[in-house]
């Protein structure tokens, strides 16, 4: 995403981006109402209001806390993009590394789609599905891949073989699947938890 006015910035930690780069580009509306200094972002299923140094925001008319508050730098309308995005249902990961955001278009847990017009209902009907799932893993389908590992970790359609999974996920988060990089974060510490009590062990014996 090219920021032709006004680069995303960090206030207390937080990733402020201009409004009318990021938000455009995934579908919203935008009115600016610069007399109260509210911005409006309406998408199909969403209205949302954001007011210049509050706080808080608004989604469908339920309110949302904003870690920063949004405020005006140069021309740009500036806001926390975190909290806004999730309360619509995106995800979002963060390097710190490289000072990179990856955002994770909303996913349901009820209807994942796939490439060549799969649709799977829930991971359990999956399962079913698996032959067509690893075809699409095998030809880089970030989600497949993602379906596949949590097969392997779990044992379902499968032997359950947690080194498969974790490579599977590995695959899937290289792509930037938000999913797959939490899941790999959570597979890190139950590991090191488990090293941890073997080690507590170790000393009790």
């Amino acid at each position: 995403m090219d920021f032709e006015d006004q680069e995303p910035i960090m206030v207390s930690n937080r990733v402020l981006v201009p409004v009318r780069f990021v938000f455009q580009d995934i579908g919203f509306n935008i009115e600016w109402d610069k007399i109260a200094r509210i911005a409006t972002l309406e998408q199909e299923d969403y209205v949302i209001i954001i007011t210049i140094g509050n706080t808080d925001f608004t989604v469908n008319g339920t309110v949302h806390e904003l870690d920063v508050p949004a405020e005006i730098i140069g021309d740009s309308v500036m806001v926390p993009m975190g909290p806004v995005l999730r309360a619509v249902g995106y995800e979002l990961g963060w390097c710190g590394g490289t000072r990179t955001v990856v955002i994770e278009a909303p996913v349901s847990e009820r209807v994942l789609s796939v490439t060549h017009g799969i649709e799977i209902f829930d991971y359990i009907s999956a399962i079913e599905r698996l032959d067509e799932i690893r075809a699409l893993a095998d030809n880089g389908d970030a989600i497949s891949q993602y379906i596949l590992g949590w097969a392997y970790q779990m044992g379902l359609g499968v032997d359950g073989d947690s080194y498969k999974a974790m490579e599977l996920y590995r695959m899937a988060a290289s792509q930037g699947l938000v999913r797959a990089i939490g899941r790999m974060g959570t597979n890190y510490l139950w590991v090191l938890a488990q090293k941890k009590i073997m080690s507590w062990a170790t000393i009790c014996l």
